[in-house]
């Protein structure tokens, strides 16, 4: 499906660059944290519909396919380089690329969250279509979405998680807002605790009376609904 998901190498490497806005909890999802600061400000919104621009399936494990991250994905990522001999379909990947593609293929046993948010970002920043809620977990879409699951594992990504962690939750918000102002779904949500993590996509950020943020997100865990977080 060459027309309706990113396969070009520099698409992939543009999609890896994305940032992850690291919040530590959310209300949402149990627990406290920092307050909204007391004022108002103007809500800001995509016109993203969760049902029609998100997957239709749920979230899934690694178990639940039998698609893997392969040479091909390899090549996809960094180019032929990945190859210790062969192209393409006769690829032999070099013993270093083998064992990151281990590493990401591991990884996914718990689900692909974060593939599902960045392959449905780039999907609607791009106007796609089909729209992606009719695309099939199989083949080259699965292949997308753990391609994109895997940049999460590239330095730049890891750099600015971390960076980014530090930051406020005020400050993280205005980040949100200002990608959603400019027309843009610049950054994901990562939700952090003691047993792992989930990524979630925020498309919209309003304003509730009492000065609180209401984020609403897509959250491949919950397909075809509008999630809110506090």
């Amino acid at each position: 499906m060459p027309t309706t998901i990113p396969t070009a190498r520099n698409r992939a490497m543009s999609i890896v660059q994305r940032l992850a806005v690291a919040f530590t909890v959310l209300a949402a999802c149990g627990g406290g944290g920092e307050s909204a600061p007391d004022k108002k400000r103007d809500s800001s919104a995509l016109p993203m519909v969760v049902s029609e621009d998100g997957f239709s399936f749920a979230n899934f494990s690694s178990a639940s396919t039998t698609e893997l991250l392969d040479a091909s994905d390899l090549i996809e990522i960094f180019g032929d380089g990945v190859c210790a001999s062969g192209s393409g379909d006769t690829c032999k990947p070099t013993t270093e690329a083998a064992a990151w593609a281990q590493m990401v293929n591991d990884s996914r046993a718990f689900g692909h969250c974060e593939g599902m948010a960045v392959v449905s970002s780039d999907r609607f920043s791009r106007s796609i279509l089909p729209k992606t809620a009719t695309l099939a977990n199989e083949g080259d879409v699965t292949h997308a979405i753990i391609r994109a699951f895997a940049s999460q594992f590239f330095p730049s990504v890891i750099d600015a998680t971390r960076d980014l962690r530090d930051k406020s939750l005020d400050d993280k918000i205005s980040l949100i807002e200002d990608s959603l102002a400019g027309g843009s779904l610049e950054y994901s949500i990562g939700i952090y605790s003691g047993g792992g993590g989930h990524t979630v996509l925020p498309w919209s950020v309003e304003w509730s009376a009492d000065s609180t943020a209401l984020i609403h997100v897509y959250d491949s865990n919950w397909p075809g609904t509008d999630q809110i977080g506090r």
